[in-house]
């Protein structure tokens, strides 16, 4: 709830200060930083024992450490996004506290499309990269996985100011990460759509 207040206060904050922003100049590129829920689909959402493919994760949390952009046009250019998640297990084990962790580095194109005023930007991405995941059965154990992930994302950036936007995301990330467990090596889907909230620094 803390969290919550925190992040509200400074979106508040910042509309308060766009809200004297005139002529803000169009930008290239940016660089945003969000954070929000993070909501588990596929074989990696299943809860059922007679799924051996399943991955019993429930909703988690999601953070986007670097969302790249930067346009070559008025509407297309390149991406690059780095982030993280976590799901705990969506069933009681018990003693136990399974989780997964896992983190995307993916690249791709941009397509970004500017509103008649030029005070915000729809961005559209397609990506594909790199997953390295981590399952921790319990306090003592954990195995490693990686493979390669492909991302859809979506985005708005409401500018604020000449160097700061809002930002809001919807990102679907999907991969089949190998694992070393045990010497067997076993594969898990994982894949999960994330909305995120943040602030972008407008280059």
């Amino acid at each position: 709830m803390a969290m919550k207040k925190i992040i509200l206060t400074a979106f508040l904050v910042v509309f308060s200060f766009g809200a004297f922003a005139q002529d803000i100049p169009e930008k290239k590129g940016f660089i945003t930083i969000s954070l929000g829920p993070s909501f588990p689909f596929g074989d990696f959402a299943s809860t059922s024992f007679s799924d051996p493919n399943a991955g019993f994760a429930d909703s988690g949390f999601h953070i986007s450490l670097i969302n790249f952009g930067y346009l070559f046009s008025d509407n297309v250019g390149i991406t690059a996004f780095l982030s993280g998640s976590r799901h705990p297990f969506d069933i009681d084990t018990g003693e136990n506290d399974p989780i997964w962790y896992y983190g995307s580095l993916l690249a791709g194109p941009l397509f970004s499309f500017p509103t008649r005023r030029k005070d915000a930007n729809f961005d559209l991405r397609a990506m594909i990269g790199k997953m390295s995941a981590t399952f921790y059965p319990d306090d003592n154990s954990h195995f490693d996985g990686d493979g390669v992930a492909f991302g859809l994302g979506a985005g708005l950036r409401y500018h604020v100011s000449r160097t700061l936007s809002i930002s809001g995301n919807l990102d679907l990330i999907s991969s089949e990460p190998e694992f070393d467990i045990y010497g067997e090596h076993i594969s898990q889907q994982i894949g999960a759509v994330s909305f995120a909230a943040g602030i972008s620094f407008r280059l």
